[in-house]
């Protein structure tokens, strides 16, 4: 099993869990582990990057589509 599918099954499973989008999901894993979101963006593959764009633009958590226009992180 690769980084990027155990990491997709943690994530998962926290989304499930508590009920969260896959942003969410990646940011309390990121926080419950003390790892930086930036640090984790390498081992997304583009599907789940393209999955956790959505999901934060359907949760509100990102409201502006064109913060996606310019890129600001390695994420958006």
């Amino acid at each position: 099993m690769t980084e990027t599918e155990k990491l997709i099954e943690i994530v998962t499973t926290i989304s499930i869990n508590r009920k969260v989008g896959l942003f969410e999901a990646i940011l309390i894993f990121s926080d419950e582990n003390m790892i930086e979101m930036e640090d984790i963006i390498p081992i997304l593959d583009s599907s789940l990057i393209e999955k956790v764009k959505a999901d934060a633009l359907n949760t509100n958590i990102v409201c502006n589509r064109k913060l996606f226009e310019v890129k600001t992180t390695n994420l958006f």
